[in-house]
């Protein structure tokens, strides 16, 4: 048991860099159909956190990327622990005269369900990323969008918006008048009023 915390352990950083990588993926896949270059606009702490920003705001993503690990992880305990039948050896790719014992049955299984749970979540992050932008650059040639949120800047000036995005340096919007997305830093801002959808 001991062991097995030790070597999670060891593949946290890794996962938590993976992790990194895909946000700024979906990041940049999501701002670039809109225009925007969104690394010129990101401080570091917004790439380190990025992935748990984006986890937690939007609750279906949080529930897939829990679901594709609990799957995948379950799948692979199950796979591990049934080597000696048919349909797990076809399913992994392990050759029934294959003399390699258990132990290392169970470890090309683990790597082939990391590589399989990596490829998920890559496919996912992309396609969201992808999806999300697509779908606000339509709204916005389509002059669809809903413009819920009011910005009140430091110079006493409000604006009507549609709120594309934000992080810890800026925020990413489009007014009623102007299909142009814009960006103000968050020093010249005074507040920002969301407006919840109806």
């Amino acid at each position: 048991m001991i062991k097995n915390l030790e070597k999670l352990l060891q593949f946290l950083p890794l996962g938590y860099l993976y992790l990194i990588i895909l946000g700024i993926l979906k990041q940049s896949l999501l701002y670039n159909q809109l225009g925007v270059n969104i690394l010129n606009y990101s401080s570091v702490m917004d790439i380190l956190l990025g992935p748990i920003a984006d986890l937690t705001a939007n609750i279906s993503l949080i529930i897939a990327v829990i679901m594709i690990v609990t799957l995948t992880l379950a799948l692979s305990f199950y796979v591990s622990k049934n080597t000696d039948k048919r349909i797990t050896q076809k399913l992994v790719g392990l050759k029934t005269d294959d003399i390699s014992t258990a132990k290392e049955n169970q470890n090309k299984i683990k790597n082939r369900f990391l590589l399989a749970m990596a490829v998920f979540l890559l496919s996912f992050f992309l396609g969201f990323g992808w999806c999300s932008g697509a779908k606000i650059a339509k709204k916005i040639k389509s002059n669809q969008l809903e413009f819920l949120s009011i910005l009140k800047f430091n110079t006493g000036e409000k604006q009507q918006i549609y709120l594309i995005g934000s992080n810890s340096l800026y925020y990413f919007y489009v007014t009623k008048e102007n299909k142009n997305v814009k960006i103000a830093p968050i020093t010249a801002i005074k507040e920002i009023e969301l407006q919840p959808k109806l």
